[in-house]
């Protein structure tokens, strides 16, 4: 079963992404996409998918000692992947989100505001300050311009669409 994710937040290289977990004791990703274990909910439960993948929930727990912005605990990690298709070379990190499985009215301005939570854009610069300047080249790309270089537009709350393919969540 594959999943489509409309998202807000920013992209990065998976080889910096990795550079940056790696320097705060985090175990990389390698490219895999996260696994998201759910709780079992029970009647008149809220799901708010309180149990996380380690790479998002150490993300949330940055942004939640940089600001008591509430928004950031919605932070997830995205890595696309198709079966068959070649391992995807970049991930996306995001502030909110809106998955669907076939269909789905989406409320843009309510469920994906434009305006990223307190810390984000502080997030990314540390995440993309972890480029070699061999890499500086990567960041150049549309939707990877750093802070000040995209006219319009926040490079912090970018709209994406992701697809991934099973065993997205537990």
């Amino acid at each position: 079963m594959g999943l489509t994710t409309i998202l807000r937040g920013f992209k990065v290289p998976i080889t910096i992404l990795d550079r940056f977990y790696e320097s705060n004791g985090v175990t990389p990703t390698f490219g895999y996409p996260p696994t998201y274990n759910r709780v079992l909910l029970l009647p008149g439960d809220v799901d708010d998918f309180s149990i996380q993948d380690p790479h998002s929930a150490f993300l949330r727990a940055k942004l939640t000692a940089a600001a008591a912005d509430t928004r950031s605990q919605n932070t997830l990690v995205f890595i696309p992947n198709r079966q068959s298709m070649a391992m995807s070379t970049h991930a996306y990190v995001s502030y909110a989100y809106v998955m669907v499985f076939a269909q789905r009215q989406i409320d843009v301005a309510g469920e994906l505001p434009d305006k990223a939570p307190a810390g984000f854009a502080e997030l990314r610069k540390e995440i993309l300050g972890f480029a070699t300047e061999e890499e500086a080249e990567l960041l150049r790309v549309a939707g990877m311009q750093p802070a000040g270089e995209t006219e319009g537009q926040d490079p912090a709350s970018m709209l994406f669409i992701v697809v991934t393919d099973e065993h997205w969540m537990v």
